[in-house]
């Protein structure tokens, strides 16, 4: 994989996450924690509008990209 790869493979899996956790967050919205009482996608809507929501898919860039860094750098000169 290279890093051009790994970029955008983090910013999609930050948005995933983002999902998730609305799709988590929404099943617990209703009166008392228990069913929702609007749709997913009503829920979805104005969750959206938070700024802090923003922040998923950067840090899935972040990460990814550190990770795919980390894993890539070399130790130390080359035997053959």
């Amino acid at each position: 994989m290279t890093g051009f790869k790994v970029c955008p493979l983090g910013v999609v899996l930050g948005a995933a996450t983002f999902v998730r956790l609305t799709w988590m967050e929404c099943k617990s919205s209703g009166p008392d924690s228990g069913p929702p009482t609007e749709s997913f996608w009503m829920f979805f809507v104005r969750w959206t509008a938070d700024p802090l929501t923003a922040i998923y898919p950067p840090a899935g860039l972040i990460t990814a990209a550190a990770y795919w860094w980390l894993a890539t750098r070399r130790r130390g000169p080359r035997t053959a």
